[in-house]
């Protein structure tokens, strides 16, 4: 008997022996019932503890689960043993795993949601990069190809005009036709420069189509070659736009230098008809300011020449 009660003692659960109405007979654990008394009637502890035998108990904050067993002898009740064992705990980490599921779902579905956002911006910037290529073909061929076009239709026309009464000058236009053919692929001054001076006069001698006054003012710093690249392309821009749009007899360059400052002004002696739109050309020309770091502003007034500024430095006032 003494190894039997130690046995019972040893139970990890509560464990309640009832009689067959409810009084409890014995329990070897207080458990969760500090105030059990042998012989009090269990329902005052348990309420309802008849009603089910396999469920889970709340008491105190405390989730146990209970399970009650019947105690017969042949066909007699003798009572019930009611075994509690606290799985709060449990509960506890099988509510924080599926919270951490629940978690994981949600950061799973922002991961996807992140990924295909990411793949369609890398979409678009392969889009962008397909765009811009294509477009710096089109300033390339638009810049070059349409240029020398442009420059041998005028010289064509000034070779019908001095054909037979100019032979000497017929013959240096076509040596201009045949220089313009063999540098329509130069997207850049055939020669490196080292001052703005250079480069203006530099382009002056390669464009005799229209004659081109240079004027520079100021004091004449090198500058970055890629400025050097965006003043080159606003001159031929700017020239063969005379060439293609107006009745000019010249044109003039005007580069004025301060420190940290460089204005150019490009204007023809032409008689401008409006209105004034700007196509791929122009476009072009001002995107690549901009992309310098320089600003610029096109002037078309009615009956006068066409006026192109461009200023780079000191907020391009």
């Amino acid at each position: 008997m003494d190894a039997m009660k130690q046995a019972f003692f040893l139970l990890p659960d509560t464990v309640i022996i009832t009689d067959a109405y409810w009084y409890i007979v014995d329990f070897n654990h207080a458990g969760p019932f500090e105030g059990l008394r042998r012989g009090s009637r269990l329902t005052r502890h348990m309420p309802g503890c008849c009603e089910e035998f396999d469920d889970e108990y709340q008491h105190r904050g405390r989730i146990y689960q209970r399970k009650v067993t019947r105690i017969s002898k042949g066909a007699s009740l003798l009572g019930y043993t009611i075994y509690l064992s606290d799985i709060t705990e449990e509960r506890l980490l099988v509510e924080q795993r599926r919270r951490k599921n629940a978690e994981l779902e949600e950061l799973t579905k922002r991961q996807a949601a992140a990924n295909a956002e990411l793949e369609q911006y890398a979409q678009q910037a392969r889009d962008l990069s397909t765009h811009a290529e294509q477009l710096r073909i089109a300033r390339h061929i638009h810049d070059n190809a349409g240029h020398a076009i442009t420059a041998l239709h005028a010289i064509s026309r000034m070779c019908l005009r001095v054909g037979k009464i100019d032979p000497a000058r017929y013959r240096t236009l076509l040596e201009e036709g045949i220089d313009i053919c063999r540098n329509a692929a130069r997207s850049r001054p055939t020669r490196a420069c080292s001052s703005v001076r250079e480069l203006l006069e530099t382009f002056r001698d390669e464009n005799p189509s229209v004659p081109v006054e240079v004027l520079v003012t100021g004091d004449d710093p090198p500058f970055a070659p890629m400025l050097y690249e965006t003043i080159h392309r606003v001159c031929a821009e700017s020239y063969h736009n005379t060439l293609s749009h107006s009745l000019a007899e010249k044109m003039r360059i005007e580069a004025h230098m301060e420190p940290g400052r460089l204005t150019l002004r490009l204007v023809d002696d032409g008689a401008f008809r409006g209105p004034f739109e700007k196509g791929f050309g122009l476009t072009a020309l001002e995107e690549g300011v901009r992309s310098s770091g320089g600003s610029v502003r096109f002037c078309a007034t009615e009956g006068k020449g066409f006026e192109t500024i461009v200023k780079w430095g000191a907020g391009h006032e």
